[in-house]
């Protein structure tokens, strides 16, 4: 049966959960700062002053439309104020936003703008252009600006003179084709001298997209070549004399290209041209190309070899290389691996950054004619002092990219931009291990490409941005990944690993605990023997510190099957003076136990034991455990006599211990522990200390512990010091455990002034528990007298896996309950065998930058809106509104309320029951919801009958879909043996801890106690409650 307070304690649990959590990155406000610019002669100051004490303030700017520049301000204190100055003159436009650090979090402010004022007089200054005379492989844009405040702009495009007459300039110009661009300021009837500057676009196309025409046998193929997670769809537009033609083009998946064939003559001239649709930035056209099919005017030959703008060499600095071909509309493909290009290497779009020492490598095709021959330039870069490395390692949708600096840093701040996204401008943090700094991006996914740069400031030093860099997801530099022999799978014994690569000069480092490896993981140096679950991760790294993609392996060793362990009883057959309540057990992990107390033998549609059973009179209870793949237990059966005596009185005490079962892994002096949570008579958040009393929080807490220079409370024991603490009832309460580290939590205060805290937020890449490996349990204890009284007590897997947690209580008349993993299964071998068990988009949740200190639970990673995977239930959730639009959804939770009816219209579903009452579902919930039981699963609006009803229907709905059965009849919802069907979408995070957890029973996600599935334990007379954390 399912139990409607447990379900209402969740709730309050889960409500402290969202307190504790810590501060998301958010947007600022206005009220939090003031900023401006001001000029003096010709020095601008860019000023910004926060309301709150800020430890840093970042500015990114930039002036008349130059580049952007990044620096870290200084502050004044006798204007109390962040201040930089730079060159500037009248009437320029400074474009300015900043990245402030206040109250352990940063804030990004929006973009603004400041026209600085001044004077003069005589001829207006001459334009200024944003973008050099010179060749370019894209179209550009460009902002013409002169320093005379109040000058208007006259141009040309066509390399005359410009007169008043001209075009006046009043937007930024874009170019898509050669040309000289002229161009004057006029002010008060006097004009500049004229300004000009050259461009030569040798790309057929641009904003990062390769067209052409191939032409074979009389038919024409159009193509156009973008990246593919950026582009929706591309339309091509043509006209071969007979009227123009608008084709929505098909993806080639072999080629990587949009394409769209038709049959034409030979010698036509065709005009065509393209329009796509950019995901996050819509719609786009590219100019009108022409071209005579069978080669421009031509009839064979062969395409020009490409040329490259930076000769091969040996440079102190970074190199932009551009290629270009002389042979109209050719397109160019490229090595930078030493391989020799084909058909299926990138196509050249934009100029290549070398950031380190290789080869490029590159030939031309174009239509009618053939291949070009390949051209080859390498590259050697010592730069000068050798300042730094840099890089990116991927691992699944995350990278992580990183600067390795040769001196001491004050600071380094990288600049990104994934896609065509906005740019990013986080400080980056210092990996002491790796002696580098590093920042996590995730949610990406293969061809998305990061543009990145980064501004970096010496100890002894001046403050200096790096060259421009860019990297492709899935590519892994281009440098051959480590290859495994056997593949990864399932075998029944031990299997002896061996790793190779084709890296020319590349050792592989690698890694057993689903960490990503990097250049201090263990190297390679023979076959690795595997006897139990594991991921093997492992890459190959260069001489100069460039690394490969990441490859990995999952092996799973062992036979499934045998037969399951019968189940065992907490009470003995035999007469008792008072009721009892009676548990069950099987020693098998992820076994499903079927009781009866009727005397009937029970089979595989008897009841699931999801917890205690009361035994209040005589009863014979007989049980056997399921399991798939397993043969089904033997049957165990007990026979009680029950009395009506009132059974022991509880004196409102609990004695908590924890038990360290790591297997070595950690001593007691590196296991932590503490217990958090509110007194149930004043309503203040409490810590409780070695003596077990409940002691108040102050924010003076602050400052026991310091991590990136921020203070935190220190509410932790270590495990050599106190093994156990009898503490009094408490609410809402929280026990925490960490290894290698105690938790950072920082005591502050609600919008009520009230004393709060925030804990762990494990979706914040810079919390200071992000590194932290940890877990905890929750409960509430109610005083003697309350009703109910006791303890109500969980393991969670809701948040996130730190290590494998057991719970055992016991209790007055013979109380005694076990929960959680069986710690039988290692730590590593539960991460290798998510990984091999789980459907794809689950994958990263057990791996980097997640692993090796957790695995995330789905709706705080790649499942959340705006992530790889937010409509990973969406169909499912729309069919399963579809079909109650058409029939009624009838349910009945056996709890005395007796049926509910549902139907949705408009989106909403609403109920109502025998009595009138009004429930209801106010819109279809998204993927995100469903996983976290949140927004529109957890609403009262809407004018229900009554809230707590409304609440329970919203978390048996809620189940329902994370288990994929509210398609079902009800009678299946609560059924274990109809949740998480194989192959079809569904939360499997969750199935995966209830396959791994003693009875099959687990908290994957926050209405996971529907149904009684869940391991939750409540005792009205509580003694002990032990806590044992594995490894």
């Amino acid at each position: 049966m399912t139990h409607t307070f447990l379900g209402l304690i969740g709730r309050l649990l889960c409500a402290v959960l969202a307190l504790s959590l810590g501060l998301l990155p958010h947007a600022s406000r206005a009220a939090e700062f003031t900023a401006g610019a001001e000029l003096s002669g010709s020095t601008a100051t860019l000023w910004f002053k926060p309301a709150l004490s800020s430890s840093w303030v970042d500015a990114h700017y930039s002036l008349a439309g130059g580049a952007q520049m990044n620096v870290r301000m200084s502050y004044n204190s006798s204007a109390a104020r962040f201040e930089t100055s730079f060159p500037a003159s009248a009437g320029q436009t400074l474009t300015h936003s900043f990245t402030y650090f206040t109250g352990g979090a940063a804030y990004d402010t929006a973009v603004g703008s400041t026209l600085l004022q001044g004077g003069g007089g005589g001829a207006p200054a001459a334009p200024g252009f944003s973008v050099p005379s010179g060749s370019y492989t894209a179209p550009l844009s460009i902002n013409l600006s002169s320093s005379s405040s109040g000058a208007s702009i006259r141009y040309t495009l066509d390399g005359s003179t410009p007169t008043a007459a001209s075009a006046t300039y009043t937007t930024t110009l874009t170019l898509n084709a050669s040309a000289t661009v002229k161009a004057i300021a006029l002010l008060n009837g006097q004009s500049s001298a004229v300004s000009s500057a050259s461009y030569t676009l040798t790309t057929g196309g641009g904003s990062g997209y390769t067209q052409g025409v191939d032409y074979t046998g009389g038919v024409a193929t159009f193509w156009f070549a973008r990246e593919l997670a950026a582009t929706a769809w591309v339309d091509v537009h043509f006209d071969a004399g007979s009227g123009q033609q608008n084709v929505r083009s098909s993806y080639n998946s072999s080629t990587q290209r949009f394409e769209h064939k038709t049959a034409l003559p030979a010698g036509a001239t065709v005009k065509y041209s393209f329009t796509w649709f950019a995901n996050g930035s819509g719609a786009a056209d590219s100019p009108l190309f022409v071209l005579t099919l069978g080669g421009g005017g031509g009839g064979g030959g062969t395409a020009a070899a490409p040329t490259f703008s930076v000769p091969a060499g040996t440079y102190t600095s970074a190199q932009q290389i551009s290629l270009a071909s002389s042979t109209p509309g050719a397109v160019i493909r490229y090595t930078i691996d030493g391989s020799t290009p084909s058909a299926a290497s990138p196509a050249y779009a934009a100029p290549i950054p070398v950031g380190r020492s290789l080869t490029i490598k590159a030939y031309a095709s174009a239509s009618g004619l053939a291949d070009s021959s390949v051209s080859s330039a390498g590259y050697t870069i010592n730069i000068v002092g050798g300042a730094f490395s840099q890089g990116v390692s991927e691992l699944g949708t995350t990278a992580t990219v990183w600067f390795k600096p040769t001196a001491a840093q004050s600071f380094v701040i990288l600049h990104y931009q994934v896609g065509t996204g906005s740019q990013i401008n986080p400080q980056m943090a210092y990996n002491p291990t790796l002696g580098r700094y590093e920042t996590v991006l995730s949610g990406l996914q293969p061809g998305q490409r990061i543009g990145y740069a980064f501004t970096y400031a010496p100890v002894s030093g001046t403050q200096t941005d790096s060259p421009a860099y860019s990297y492709v997801m899935g590519t892994g530099n281009d440098i051959p990944r480590p290859a495994f022999s056997p593949a990864g799978g399932s075998y029944a014994s031990p299997v002896s690993v061996s790793l190779s690569t084709q890296a020319a000069g590349g050792v592989i480092r690698y890694t057993t605990d689903g960490s990503a490896p990097n250049a201090l993981s263990p190297q390679y140096t023979g076959p690795i023997t595997v006897n139990t679950a594991m991921t093997l991760n492992a890459i190959s790294v260069l001489g100069d510190g460039s690394q490969s993609g990441i490859a990995s392996s999952t092996y799973v060793v062992g036979t499934p099957g045998g037969q399951v362990a019968a189940p065992v009883f907490s009470h003995a057959a035999g007469s008792y003076d008072s009721p009892i309540q009676l548990t069950l057990a099987s020693g098998t992990v992820g076994a499903t136990i079927r009781f009866t107390t009727d005397g009937s033998t029970p089979g595989a549609g008897s009841p699931a034991y999801g917890g205690p059973i009361p035994l209040a009179g005589p009863t014979t209870v007989r049980a056997i455990a399921f399991k798939p793949g397993m043969t089904a237990s033997a049957l165990s059966q007990a026979s009680y006599a029950i009395g009506g005596g009132g059974g022991q009185v509880w004196n409102g005490q609990t004695t908590f211990r924890l038990v360290n079962a790591t297997r070595g892994r950690f001593s007691d002096a590196q296991v932590y522990w503490a217990i958090i949570g509110k007194d149930w008579a004043t309503d203040q958040f409490v810590h409780v200390n070695a003596q077990g009393q409940l002691v108040p929080m102050s924010l003076g807490d602050n400052g026991a512990l310091m991590k990136n220079g921020l203070p935190y409370s220190n509410y932790f024991f270590t495990l050599e010091q106190l093994k156990s603490v009898t503490i009094p009832p408490i609410n809402s309460a929280r026990i925490l455990f960490s290894v290698g580290s105690p938790m950072y939590i920082w005591v502050n205060t609600d919008a009520n002034g009230k004393i709060a805290y925030a804990g762990a937020n494990i979706e914040n890449p810079t919390d200071p528990n992000i590194d932290v490996t940890f877990d905890f349990g929750e409960f509430a204890i109610l005083p003697p007298g309350s009703n109910p009284q006791g303890i109500f007590v969980n393991t969670t897997r809701v948040d996130q896996f730190g290590f494998p947690v057991q719970l055992s209580v016991t209790g007055l008349d013979g109380f005694t309950q076990t929960v959680g993993e069986s710690l039988t299964e290692t730590r590593d071998e539960l991460f290798a065998k998510f990984i091999n068990d789980m459907p794809a988009p689950f994958h990263g949740l057990a791996q980097a930058p997640h692993a090796p200190f957790r695995i995330m639970a789905p709706a705080h990673a790649s499942f959340q809106p705006g992530q790889a995977n937010e409509h990973y239930l969406d169909d499912y959730i729309g069919a399963v509104w579809a079909q109650y639009s058409q029939q009624d959804l009838v349910l009945d939770l056996r709890n005395g309320w007796g049926s509910f009816r549902g139907r949705v219209s408009g989106n909403v579903m609403r109920f109502t029951d025998a009595n009138g009452g009004v429930y209801l579902i106010n819109g279809k919930p998204s993927t995100a919801m469903v996983m976290l039981g949140n927004g529109l699963l957890d609403d009262t609006s809407g004018g229900t009958t009554n809230a707590g009803k409304q609440l329970q229907l919203q978390a048996q709905l809620c189940a329902a879909l994370n288990r994929r059965v509210a398609h079902l009849p009800f009678e299946s919802w609560w059924d274990p043996a109809a949740h998480f069907p194989a192959g079809q979408p569904a939360n499997h995070f969750a199935r995966f801890w209830h396959e791994h957890s003693l009875n099959a029973l687990a908290y994957g996600f926050a209405y996971d106690d529907v149904g009684s599935r869940s391991p939750s334990i409540h005792t009205r007379s509580p003694q002990t409650v032990t806590f044992t954390i594995g490894w």
